[in-house]
């Protein structure tokens, strides 16, 4: 007997290595679970995938109490570089360095590219479990974890069968997916694949944004679509689109769409062969599950099999003969229900008669419902409840002698900015009842989109005498004071008048509000195209003027002198464009600026000033901005120069380089690798009229500057309006934590100058101080 207890207490001992270090760890049922994944939240496929882990893994361990964490990448919308994958890494050691998780769940490529990496310091010894992996070429070996899961198979051939049996020879078939990593995978086996065979062009092409992948299906001549991922694709907003309303604007588009992923099997998809979001999770659980219990011996990698699905709708919109020996294969989904099925009494005939007669009639109700929703929804406005655009055009078709006045909120966007979305939108709420209880019931009001309202009249009646009817009406709405919450806001609006025929109402009145808004006046009256003759007559005359002075030289840099405001130091100074007329007149850029960007004088025009600027610094102890816009740092000849011409005057650390951040700084890679460009030659870069246009405080964190140019909107009322001193004092509390000084453009008094020392604005900039002259002067 003490010889078999020995055996017992050995074998004991030796089987105790065996058991999982988890189970070990879990004497008392409770687990931790770490999911990190690539994409957002609400992405479909992110979404299928870790609810299917959940519910299979809590089924396997029915015994544990398990705890679920998540992290997301957000890789769709934010490019994981080093340094974005290095803040994720510290916020997860933040959060989970003292409880570590227990096993960690991996969604997608990126997230497991973040965890696999070699630069990871996650230092914990605990399994990783993956599911959606495109890369089968992993070596796992390399892995600082203990590494398993489940890859996914995109089965590429099969698609391309699909689609060439169901496409016209000499067609196209096209896969489209937004340039992530899965997608990237696609392309590289389709351009090594060679099938463009039997007459038949097989091409991939990558979007991000939608109306770029619109414009391009609808000038693509016949063909078959193929989406691979597309979570990634934005608007012109550049917001993220939801899949359900990237799918539809491309199934709208009329072409036969296949896809590759089970959540993309929306209204309008034809079909194809789908991997499953669901299945994946299910055996990344299964997989995990094992691991927990000690039951994992070795390697038990699979690849998920594709699923042939058709859609019956579709089927039956594109008249596809489903009998083909390929196509007999699918799986046919939203099939109509049988006919016995709905009556499984056919016998009783009394009885199928009133249930006929009652899917009749509950039909016809519904289809009427249903119409009327649609035709409230298409000509309804969704944010303020008024009529749209489209109302309005048909209002104006079944109008006699139609007027129109638009009324443009100014300065909209700045209070989006300043005060969020739901400000903004409430405000447009209140905007429109504020009109039409000015206007009553007797003409109607239309928005039209953004910050643009419109009021339809007969002409004779409001619009008789349109200029004190116009005063009247922005007077009264103008002097109201919108109260949002607890935020006052007073606004100011600026309207155009349109008398023209119905086919050029609408433009000629934004025609209108375009002059009125660049004449600076409260309205403006269109009322014959002659106007617009006159306004192309001027076009070509200033485009003639500025030609002859490129080619006579009469193009000159003005300065403008920047004060420091504590020590009065003057060594800075703003390089303006100014055209020499041929009567000896100093032109600003006002009148030739614009016509120089459209007829492609513009890229001259900056090289000129590029030249002439960096000879007059010569060798003074000053400093020179100079503006350069998004045009410019895209034109690839003109930095080619301006890089050319600092190193030619050798005047690099004098220079600063001003961004104007109203006309859009949104390519980021673009415009950081130009600023990290130029400031390894020696130049400083600053942000001009910070405060408008798409103003964000991204824009300073993302981009290495050394000077933020306050708007001058925000300066000349920062005694006046209390938001935009409260403004001005953030911006400046912000750059001085990044270490970025401040200028004040437009100051024009001494109590301005008083202001913007007052609260810390290190220069300022404006007719106070200096105008702009052809010499380097004070």
């Amino acid at each position: 007997m003490p010889n078999i207890i020995k055996i017992f207490t050995y074998s004991l001992i030796c089987f105790i290595p065996l058991i999982s270090p988890l189970y070990a760890r879990h004497s008392g049922h409770q687990l931790d679970v770490l999911a990190i994944h690539s994409y957002h939240q609400e992405y479909p496929w992110t979404s299928s995938q870790y609810e299917a882990f959940k519910t299979q893994f809590k089924d396997n361990l029915s015994e544990y109490s398990i705890n679920f964490s998540s992290e997301y990448l957000d890789t769709k919308r934010i490019a994981p570089s080093t340094k974005y994958q290095q803040n994720f890494l510290y916020y997860l050691n933040a959060k989970y360095g003292n409880h570590r998780p227990d096993i960690i769940y991996v969604t997608d490529d990126n997230a497991l590219n973040f965890i696999y990496s070699e630069s990871s310091s996650l230092n914990w010894d605990v399994p990783v479990v993956f599911s959606g992996i495109n890369n089968t070429n992993l070596n796992k070996s390399k892995a600082k974890y203990p590494l398993d899961g489940i890859f996914e198979y995109k089965d590429i051939l099969s698609s391309i069968k699909l689609a060439k049996k169901i496409t016209k020879k000499g067609a196209k078939i096209i896969f489209i997916g937004d340039g992530g990593v899965t997608d990237k995978a696609i392309r590289k086996i389709i351009i090594n694949g060679h099938y463009n065979k039997n007459g038949i062009e097989v091409t991939h092409r990558s979007f991000t944004n939608i109306n770029a992948l619109i414009s391009r299906l609808d000038s693509m001549e016949e063909g078959t679509v193929i989406l691979t991922t597309i979570g990634r694709i934005r608007d012109n907003e550049n917001n993220i689109l939801k899949l359900r309303k990237t799918i539809k604007k491309i199934t709208d588009t009329g072409r036969k769409v296949l896809v590759m992923e089970d959540s993309y099997l929306f209204e309008g998809v034809l079909g194809g062969y789908v991997t499953s979001g669901r299945v994946q999770g299910e055996s990344a659980a299964n997989i995990a599950s094992e691991i927990v219990q000690g039951n994992k011996k070795g390697t038990t990698e699979a690849k998920s099999s594709s699923e042939f699905i058709l859609s019956y709708p579709e089927i039956i919109r594109f008249n596809i003969d489903i009998n083909e020996p390929l196509l007999r294969k699918a799986k046919i989904i939203n099939l109509p229900l049988p006919f016995l099925e709905r009556y499984p009494e056919i016998s009783k005939w009394l009885l199928w008669l009133a249930s006929i007669l009652l899917i009749i009639i509950f039909g016809f109700i519904l289809n009427t419902r249903r119409k009327n929703i649609q035709l409230k929804e298409q000509y309804t406005d969704s944010i303020t409840g008024l009529p749209n655009r489209v109302k309005l055009i048909n209002d104006i078709n079944q109008s006699t002698t139609p007027s129109l006045t638009i009324l443009d909120i100014n300065n909209f966007k700045t209070i989006n900015n300043l005060y969020g979305l739901n400000v903004g939108d409430n405000l447009l709420r209140d905007f429109g009842k504020k009109v039409k209880q000015h206007i009553g019931d007797e003409y109607p009001i239309y928005r039209l989109g953004g910050n643009q309202f419109a009021i339809l009249s007969e002409r004779g009646r409001l619009n008789e005498k349109p200029g004190e009817s116009i005063k009247i009406l922005l007077s009264n709405i103008q002097n109201s004071n919108y109260r949002i919450g607890n935020i006052d806001i007073n606004i100011t609006l600026t309207a155009g008048i349109s008398r023209n025929e119905r086919e050029f109402l609408i433009p000629r009145a934004e025609q209108a509000l375009q002059k009125a808004k660049d004449s600076n006046k409260d309205y403006a009256l269109f009322e014959s195209t002659t106007e617009d003759t006159e306004q192309h007559r001027k076009n070509l005359l200033w485009a003639q003027k500025l030609n002859a002075a490129l080619t006579d030289d009469r193009i000159i840099p003005y300065f403008q002198l920047i004060t420091h405001n504590k020590t009065g130091k003057q060594d800075k100074y703003e390089a303006l464009v100014r055209l020499i007329d041929e009567d000896g007149e100093i032109i600003p850029p006002f009148f030739f600026l614009e016509t120089a960007k459209s007829t492609r004088q513009y890229a001259t025009l900056t090289k000129v000033m590029i030249e002439k600027t960096f000879q007059t610094i010569g060798d003074q102890d000053i400093s020179i901005s100079i503006n350069l816009t998004v045009e410019d740092i895209r034109d690839s000849k003109t930095i080619k120069f301006f890089k050319e011409k600092l190193n030619e005057y050798q005047v690099a650390k004098k220079v600063i380089v001003e961004l104007t951040e109203s006309e859009g700084i949104e390519s980021y890679s673009e415009v950081a690798t130009f600023i990290k460009e130029i400031k390894d030659l020696g130049c400083r870069v600053a942000i001009d009229d910070f405060g408008t246009g798409y103003s964000n405080f991204t824009h300073l964190i993302h981009l290495n500057v050394d000077y933020l140019k306050i708007d001058g909107s925000i300066i000349q009322n920062i005694l006046k309006d209390k938001n935009a001193e409260i403004v001005a004092i953030t911006l400046v509390d912000f750059a001085k934590q990044l270490g970025i000084e401040t200028i004040a453009e437009f100051v024009d008094s001494e109590e301005i100058l008083k202001k913007v020392t007052e609260i810390g604005i290190d220069y300022s900039q404006g007719f106070l101080l200096g105008k702009p002259q052809s010499t380097l002067s004070n």
